[in-house]
């Protein structure tokens, strides 16, 4: 089944609950077809991720996190874990963290 960006735009209160079905998909099914190099990486990911996820809808409008005069705000958050759980993730595929240069060193964070 393939998601239109249309049908994203059309319904923006299914936009977390989309990218949560996405993420999950990815981990759970890897689309890429390469081996998973450090499984720990991986629950990692998703554990940012299902965090990022649950800031951001808490704190919706109206939402238990919902302030808007706060300089710290949840869909912030939910940025930064992303990011991160990006991060996991090509480490869990060995993207980053293993020698591509050919020199026998290391490119480990």
């Amino acid at each position: 089944m393939a998601v239109s960006p249309t049908a994203i735009w059309a319904f923006p209160e299914a936009d977390e609950p989309l990218a949560a079905m996405l993420v999950g998909l990815i981990v759970l099914r890897d689309v890429t077809g390469e081996p998973v190099r450090e499984p720990r990486w991986l629950v990692v990911a998703a554990g940012l991720f299902a965090t990022g996820l649950a800031f951001t809808l808490l704190g919706r409008t109206n939402g238990p996190l919902c302030s808007p005069d706060s300089i710290l705000q949840p869909h912030a958050i939910w940025h930064v874990l992303a990011a991160g759980g990006l991060l996991a993730y090509g480490v869990a595929k060995g993207w980053i963290g293993r020698d591509t240069s050919g020199r026998g060193g290391d490119n480990a964070l």
